[in-house]
């Protein structure tokens, strides 16, 4: 019996791993002075964001997800739930015009600049007006699909073309009487038996909504603030008018114009301050300035971090669930030779234990693109790598203590374990087997073929990394780690500190300099939740500068 966690990564493991490195870091070219990576990558500086015709910009950016002719089936979307719309049908959630219609230009561009919050569809407003502009008109022309009758292509733009506008009228003032109105509504016109009483989507019907594709969906949970078009009463007076389609949310076509807006008015009252914390957010592609310091603090309760003011981002969930972390506060300060993010979040539970088949982490993650905020977000492309700094509970515990499958199961039967270093009849006068550390290393293939995630011995709970695209990821060799992490959860709140030289160690790792900008994302796993991998809540890109 072979003891310690991870250790079915066997040296095959590490081999394939120690190849890929290889390619990953023979695609980093070019060095600063110092013989660093320069922040992008070395080589040339990035193109403009947001160049090259509209077919480019999707199959660089949307194909990911929606799949190269738009049909909802990029490599990411099995990670994703709800699944990337199929514009072949013809059916757009988030539409200003009547039921049945489609949407108007201005409508998607207004998804495409705003994402659809509360889902993976993220935010583009990074990307120039003209950029998101040709994106609209891809997305038109992949709304088509073969008619078998025809033996021909049927666009739905250019049969019908966008439906008949729905006019808003003024929105009246909120008073008490608007909000009893509302709630009346509220159950009369069956919301209560999706969103439930309290609007957290848990009314009766909720688990059984399936939408026109006959896949699960979740009714919106009114108390997190998010909805999908907007948070605006604009915004959900519209939804109320047109409905959503491809989805059970119905249109109220008959309803008047004042009981709209008292059902608009009550859902708003549900959310409580959720929907005006989300609307204070800072929007993707916003700049972050990273003040200078004395002495970077690494402590993640170091008072000098009160001194910071903290960016408040928000994070869309990949795999849809009624619980996950809807904002995180970032601060970030150098001191000219290191750099030191703070990133904090709600987290109710706190999933350091991770020692059985069942168990998940809790892990923060920060990304930086190395040639412009073109690339893409979904961990880089071959031709665009990304750097990763990755923090991670369970590492944090063990360096306190390893912890192994003894801690998981107190009292476990041993008959012998051969690879324990010195006499080897010790494991049988204590009943248990030596702790891993004191294991012959030549046994324990993954720690001796330097698998990070099989290293006893580590000395930080964060790690760096590259990758090029999905299936890439790649721990940098153990001479040049260089990221030091440290968590704390207390209250409910995860609080965890990463930093590192401003240099990076590599060309393919991202160096800081004052005045230059560098794209970086981010990624929150819950691991009670059961987020692991590519199930997780993320951001797009931030432009992160030194002062």
């Amino acid at each position: 019996m072979i003891t310690g966690k991870h250790l079915w990564k066997l040296s095959l493991s590490s081999v394939v791993a120690a190849a890929a490195t290889g390619l990953l870091f023979s695609g980093c070219s070019g060095t600063d002075e110092n013989g660093n990576g320069n922040g992008n990558g070395g080589g040339a500086p990035p193109a403009a964001i947001g160049e090259g015709d509209g077919k480019t910009l999707f199959a660089a950016n949307c194909a990911v997800c929606h799949g190269p002719e738009g049909r909802g089936d990029g490599t990411a979307s099995y990670l994703l739930w709800p699944r990337p719309r199929d514009f072949s049908a013809g059916k757009f959630k988030i539409r200003s015009t009547k039921t049945g219609g489609l949407p108007t230009d201005d409508d998607l561009f207004n998804v495409i600049s705003n994402g659809m919050p509360g889902t993976s569809m993220p935010a583009w407003s990074h990307f120039p007006e003209d950029a998101r502009r040709r994106l609209v008109a891809v997305v038109k022309a992949l709304s088509q699909y073969r008619d078998a009758d025809m033996d021909a292509p049927f666009n739905h733009f250019a049969s019908k073309g966008a439906g008949e506008v729905v006019t808003v009228p003024a929105e009246p003032a909120v008073t008490a009487a608007t909000l009893a109105r509302g709630k009346t509504l509220y159950v009369d016109q069956g919301c209560v038996k999706c969103h439930g009483e309290t609007g957290r989507a848990d009314g009766p019907s909720a688990r059984d909504l399936k939408d026109d594709w006959e896949q699960p969906i979740r009714p919106n949970d009114f108390t997190q603030g998010i909805f999908r078009g907007g948070s605006t009463s604009r915004d959900i007076y519209l939804r109320f008018a047109t409905g959503m389609s491809g989805t059970p949310m119905p249109a109220y076509t008959e309803m008047p114009d004042a009981d709209r807006w008292a059902l608009v008015h009550y859902v708003l009252s549900l959310s409580g301050e959720g929907s005006k914390q989300v609307a204070a957010a800072t929007p993707t592609g916003s700049l972050i300035e990273v003040a200078s310091v004395g002495k970077a603090p690494v402590d993640p309760a170091d008072p000098a971090w009160d001194m910071v003011k903290p960016v408040t981002i928000p994070l869309a969930l990949l795999f849809n669930r009624s619980t996950a972390p809807r904002l995180a506060d970032v601060r970030v300060v150098h001191d000219g030779t290191n750099v030191a993010f703070q990133i904090s979040w709600e987290d109710s539970s706190n999933q350091s234990a991770v020692l059985r088949a069942e168990d998940f982490r809790d892990a923060v993650a920060l990304q930086f693109a190395l040639k412009g905020l073109d690339t893409p977000f979904t961990m880089g492309s071959a031709d665009k790598p990304v750097n990763i700094w990755h923090w991670k509970a369970d590492w944090q515990v063990d360096l306190g203590r390893w912890q192994d499958v003894e801690q998981a199961h107190p009292g476990m039967a041993v008959e012998m374990y051969p690879y324990e270093k010195g006499d080897r009849t010790v494991v049988n006068k204590g009943g248990n087997p030596p702790p891993m550390p004191e294991q012959d290393k030549a046994f324990q293939s993954g720690w001796a073929a330097g698998n990070a995630m099989s290293n006893p011995q580590r000395t930080s709970a964060a790690e760096e990394c590259v990758a090029a695209g999905f299936g890439t990821l790649t721990s940098l060799p153990s001479d040049r780690q260089k990221v030091s992490g440290k968590g704390i959860w207390k209250a409910g709140r995860w609080t965890v500190v990463m930093s590192r030289p401003v240099a990076g160690p590599d060309a393919c790792c991202v160096t800081f300099r004052k005045g230059v900008e560098v794209p970086v994302s981010f990624a929150v796993w819950d691991g009670a939740a059961g987020d692991r991998a590519g199930q997780k809540s993320v951001t797009t890109w931030y432009r992160l500068v030194l002062k």
